[in-house]
């Protein structure tokens, strides 16, 4: 389906290709690693990539169509970015889960509408009453049933592998040299079969990350015998292992240095190109593929809760917040801009909250002649704000900046209290994740 107006049709529309960036930033290394974002997502996994991918690929070939049932033996992420998937394309779904497993999941679950049939734990997955075998039986007696997590299945992964790697190297100037991918991410071992064909000559990398990690994004798999992540990933250059603290270190400088809010799979992948890219030659090119994004709970964990929106506020204010009165000139917004090095200000009318302006739109507007430095600024500003009230639970600012690059806080009268960016969160992110010592010098300096 094609956008009318700029206007999708539903949230299988919204996910186009993710994003290839180079980490001119991080530091410290000679070739600096492409990353591929695929954790931009609703759910800030690639699994809802993978799933949204999947049941278009399977539509397209008339193999699935609306109101279908879609069956899904699951215990992990893919799971959730299935029935996201799957309610925004208007299809039924029923998950088979082993007892005990996906917990935290299950609200989220229970509000997308999927029907959720536990199995007995300990019981061997393929087994009639395992939650595969389940599934599979289940697949079989609904009419209009589709099986879901099985590769000869009709809705098996080789179109997302297939997917991915195509964006991969349609997005690379030159072709990769080496591609790091982290064998606890579902689907991503097919990515690097798949580029091998095409590359015979590329290097692929898989990671393990040592230590279990619980969280929402949880490091499915760890510790899985190293013969079952290579039937995926087909010939394999280099595994390397790598510890949880490397890995959440790399995510802190990836939240500091690039503005990346991701998890510790995608601070592992990166970890173990930047040892590949010490020692490469300049005309290198390495790809990694970030799987995760930053759990929220996680970073409550890393130095207690962060409490309400008005503490972030003060954590990462620097002076009194700016802002522009809808009745200013625009020359004094782009002042304000110079001045404050910021892209995006908030708008006031008598004190009150009316809108945000941005100095893209503005300069935009500008050298195209549809306004002048003496335009007010109420006629550039935009209505539609992200706002969030002081008192809310910090959290809440997430869910804005997956949305916007700016939340603003409020109080009870609508009176700009503060403004958080994405670099603000990924700047306070650094300073709780760090290390004791590291925090006290960063307070000294």
């Amino acid at each position: 389906m094609k956008p009318r107006d700029g206007v999708f049709e539903s949230l299988l529309d919204t996910i186009p290709w993710t994003p290839m960036l180079q980490l001119a930033r991080i530091g410290g290394v000679r070739c600096p690693p492409l990353a591929k974002c695929g954790f931009l997502s609703p759910w800030g996994s690639i699994d809802v990539h993978a799933a949204i991918r999947i049941l278009r690929s399977a539509e397209a070939e008339r193999r699935i169509k609306p109101g279908d049932t879609i069956v899904e033996p699951s215990t992990g992420e893919t799971g959730v970015g299935l029935a996201m998937a799957a309610a925004a394309g208007g299809y039924r779904m029923i998950m088979t889960m082993p007892e005990g497993a996906g917990r935290d999941k299950q609200p989220v679950l229970d509000a997308l509408g999927v029907t959720i049939i536990r199995t007995p734990a300990g019981v061997p997955d393929d087994a009639p009453d395992g939650y595969v075998g389940a599934a599979r039986w289940i697949a079989t007696r609904i009419p209009g049933a589709h099986l879901f997590g099985d590769r000869g299945g009709p809705l098996g992964l080789l179109a997302h592998e297939v997917q991915i790697a195509n964006e991969i190297l349609h997005q690379c100037a030159t072709h990769p040299a080496a591609i790091v991918v982290a064998s606890n991410a579902g689907g991503l071992g097919g990515v690097a079969r798949v580029l091998k064909t095409a590359l015979p000559q590329l290097h692929v990398v898989a990671v393990e990350v040592r230590d279990r990690v619980v969280g929402r994004h949880g490091l499915v798999g760890v510790g899985a015998p190293r013969h079952l992540h290579e039937a995926r990933f087909g010939k394999v250059d280099a595994w390397v292992e790598c510890g949880i603290g490397d890995a959440n270190a790399v995510a802190r400088r990836l939240a500091r240095d690039e503005g990346l809010l991701v998890g510790p799979l995608s601070g592992a992948v990166v970890w173990a190109a930047m040892q590949l890219g010490c020692n490469a030659s300049e005309n290198r090119t390495t790809v990694t593929v970030l799987p995760d994004a930053l759990d929220v709970d996680a970073l409550d964990r890393c130095e207690g809760k962060l409490g309400r929106i008005r503490d972030i506020v003060r954590a990462v204010r620097k002076g009194p917040t700016v802002h522009v009165a809808a009745s200013d000139r625009v020359g004094t917004a782009m002042s304000l801009f110079r001045r404050h090095e910021v892209t995006q200000l908030p708008v006031v009318d008598r004190t009150v909250l009316a809108g945000t302006v941005s100095k893209a739109d503005v300069l935009r507007r500008l050298l195209r002649g549809s306004i002048r430095d003496t335009t007010p600024v109420r006629s550039v500003m935009r209505t539609a704000v992200s706002t969030v009230h002081v008192d809310a639970s910090a959290s809440e600012v997430f869910r804005i900046l997956d949305r916007d690059e700016l939340a603003v806080a409020l109080d009870d009268d609508r009176h700009v209290v503060g403004v958080i960016t994405r670099s603000n969160l990924a700047e306070m992110f650094a300073r709780h994740s760090a290390p004791p010592r590291e925090r006290a010098a960063a307070a000294e300096r």
